[in-house]
């Protein structure tokens, strides 16, 4: 696997492994209890990777959406590629939460 610095700048900087066949950008620096990678802005802030990493790659997310991973459905994976603006309704239909069983 390759792997990328998230700040090449900075000797620490975490950052992510490339999977080369399922494309996944696996985070391994800090991630939430849920498995999201996380970075702190100015000391503080806790923010989302993959939602940073889509606004600088791919463009704003409108208002009121969420990203889902749609591709790979893994939490570790902070490839912007892999995700798209949903409705919050839209992303939890397809979690794996009460909200999305469906009787048969």
């Amino acid at each position: 696997m390759q792997r990328v610095l998230w700040n090449p700048r900075r000797k620490n900087s975490p950052g992510w492994d490339v999977d080369p066949v399922a494309g996944c950008h696996l985070w391994w620096g800090a991630r939430t209890s849920q498995g999201y990678g996380t970075v702190t802005s100015g000391g503080r802030r806790s923010l989302s990777v993959t939602r940073l990493r889509y606004e600088r790659e791919v463009g704003p997310i409108p208002p009121a959406m969420v990203l889902d991973h749609y591709l790979c459905n893994n939490p570790r994976c902070c490839n912007p590629l892999h995700v798209r603006p949903v409705s919050r309704r839209e992303d939890r239909l397809r979690g794996k939460g009460l909200d999305s069983w469906q009787p048969r």
